[in-house]
């Protein structure tokens, strides 16, 4: 069977490019930070940060990205019903990918800003009472999102979409041709 070195068409092209980037996006950034609480501006022991992968939410992003990559390969290989199925698995973990780094995002304050761990950490570390330790740490409590969230919040997007254009290509008909009018 030869190899169709023919220049692709516009929607198979970007539909590729997006779910290639939009997975690749993805699973770089459930391997980076992705909240990191502080207290007074500085990292308190125990409360360094977390990466993606450190978190539930992180490992679904992590094979959400990499269902991407595969799957758009996947799709070049498979016929029929199944390149519709796997468009459709595409834009799944690119919108699954999408909800589990905004959810992080948005919840971020109140999961990890635990004032009552905090304190006790710096209790420990100043040697001071536990409700000293509490007024001190009390509304000083911050989660500062780190950079991977929102490579797989963007990533997610990218992989949904391109997901979308995949879908339009597989699903489209071919004309049929006109009918000889002579």
């Amino acid at each position: 069977m030869p190899i169709d070195a023919s220049k692709p068409e516009p929607l198979r092209l970007w539909g590729f490019i997006l779910t290639v980037g939009g997975g690749v996006l993805v699973a770089f950034g459930a391997l980076q930070p992705w909240v990191t609480a502080t207290v007074f501006g500085k990292t308190v022991s125990g409360f360094e940060g977390w990466r993606g992968i450190d978190l539930p939410e992180g490992l679904v992003a992590l094979a959400c990205g990499i269902v991407l990559i595969i799957g758009i390969l996947l799709l070049r290989g498979v016929k029929g019903r199944a390149k519709r199925a796997v468009a459709v698995l595409l834009i799944i973990a690119g919108v699954l990918a999408f909800a589990v780094g905004g959810v992080v995002a948005v919840t971020a304050a109140n999961r990890f800003g635990n004032v009552q761990a905090a304190a006790q950490q710096i209790a420990e570390a100043e040697h001071i009472p536990l409700p000293e330790a509490l007024t001190k740490v009390t509304g000083k409590l911050s989660a500062t999102l780190g950079p991977g969230v929102f490579m797989v919040v963007l990533g997610g997007m990218l992989g949904a979409v391109g997901g979308v254009l995949s879908l339009a290509l597989v699903t489209r008909t071919t004309p049929s041709p006109e009918p000889d009018a002579t």
